[in-house]
């Protein structure tokens, strides 16, 4: 879905609350799973902020928000007798990060996973001929 910017539209800038949306959005449909769910993210979005905002912006944000949060997280863990004072985003990035690196290893698994199609067809072709002669040298030999 393309964006369309009014003509007198402001320019959009991030806000907290913003964030908020955004990370409900992507946790709640978890676009790491089926990336087409992104275009609906954007539509919802829209709808919220009421400014056109794209896919990409969304998911680079969403990127930015969790990478900071786990700097934030591990930097707050590694001191000790520190409690982590945990808000509404923070439980929402956190589940973020954790679907983002569970979907990314199912990702690398299909991908090991999946012989490349040439290379089997190149070896379905090599086991073929190599049956055929073999069938042609029995023959030969009767």
């Amino acid at each position: 879905m393309a964006s369309v910017k009014t003509k007198g539209s402001s320019r959009f800038r991030f806000t907290e609350e913003f964030d908020i949306h955004l990370a409900r959005e992507v946790n709640g449909l978890n676009p790491f799973e089926d990336s087409r769910r992104w275009a609906t993210i954007q539509v919802n979005l829209i709808q919220i902020i009421g400014k056109c905002i794209n896919i990409r912006t969304i998911r680079e944000r969403i990127q930015n928000l969790v990478k900071k949060w786990l700097a934030k997280y591990n930097l707050m863990k590694g001191r000790s007798g520190m409690e982590i004072q945990m808000t509404e985003l923070d439980d929402l990035l956190q589940q973020i990060s954790e679907l983002m690196s569970e979907f990314s290893n199912k990702e690398k698994k299909n991908v090991l996973n999946v012989p490349n199609k040439t290379s089997y067809v190149k070896g379905f072709e090599a086991r073929e001929q190599s049956c055929s002669s073999f069938l042609n040298e029995q023959k030969g030999r009767l």
